[in-house]
């Protein structure tokens, strides 16, 4: 794996983090809907932070104040990175700092189970709505674990459940917030359903096969407060010898290769 991976607009360190740049990543970061209200973001367990340096790339037009959130000590960051694995926080900081959107972007070493209750959590300073919460979890629920501890900590969600997330989330998402995240598609039905009984409803979805004719390895997923008649997508990241057209057209303002 290489040390550092390029993006169009930054770089990303990829030594320290547990979980390294990856597909699933930069799909979630770049299909995730804005429709230009979001103010305060949220990536949950956010690796080498690239979901989140995508997102602040996206949203780079956003006046940097939160002027309306009701946000303790408030500050002008609308970007936040939390992940509970301290190298990779650290790492995370870094590649926000040396972003073009450092100003309004910060990581965050600690566990975000407990971050939505009512006791005194470390982070208690993060508590505020968030129009949106991203992840890309550990999913890994059954299969053997990786033997170096961060590396299986990373990728398995006895780390953080599926409870977990949408516990956080229903306690720290804004009234229009949404949830987005990608899991394996033998995982997302479950989730789905868990997240019906936390009142939180699919308004979309994105089933992601290697390409047409192939099941689904991925699902990306967003859900709301709000009920409303969910959208469904494909996407196929290959076509013929090479990549499919709505791939491209969903990376190009990142990946270099396009």
């Amino acid at each position: 794996m290489a040390a550092s991976f390029d993006f169009k607009r930054f770089s990303v360190s990829n030594e320290l983090s547990a979980q390294k740049v990856g597909t699933d990543g930069v799909l979630l970061g770049a299909w995730v809907a804005l429709d230009g209200t979001e103010r305060h973001i949220l990536d949950v367990g956010t690796g080498t932070g690239v979901i989140a340096l995508i997102l602040a790339q996206r949203t780079e037009s956003l006046p940097a104040d939160t002027e309306g959130h009701a946000c303790e000590g408030r500050h002008p960051i609308t970007v936040v990175a939390i992940d509970i694995d301290a190298p990779s926080a650290r790492e995370a900081a870094a590649n926000f700092n040396a972003s073009p959107w450092s100003g309004r972007m910060a990581a965050f070493q600690g566990d975000f189970r407990g971050l939505g209750g009512d006791t005194i959590h470390p982070l208690s300073f993060l508590k505020c709505p968030y129009d949106l919460i991203v992840s890309n979890p550990p999913f890994f629920t059954d299969s053997l674990k990786a033997p170096e501890a961060r590396r299986s900590d990373a990728r398995h969600s006895d780390i953080l459940t599926f409870d977990d997330l949408l516990r956080g989330a229903d306690a720290l998402l804004s009234p229009e917030g949404r949830l987005a995240v990608i899991y394996p598609a033998t995982e997302a039905e479950r989730l789905a359903g868990e997240a019906l009984s936390a009142g939180l409803f699919p308004i979309r979805s994105c089933r992601v096969s290697t390409k047409a004719g192939k099941a689904p390895k991925r699902i990306m997923m967003e859900f709301s407060r709000q009920k409303k008649e969910p959208l469904s997508e494909e996407l196929f990241i290959h076509e013929g010898d090479g990549f499919s057209e709505a791939y491209k057209a969903l990376t190009r303002d990142f990946y270099l290769k396009f």
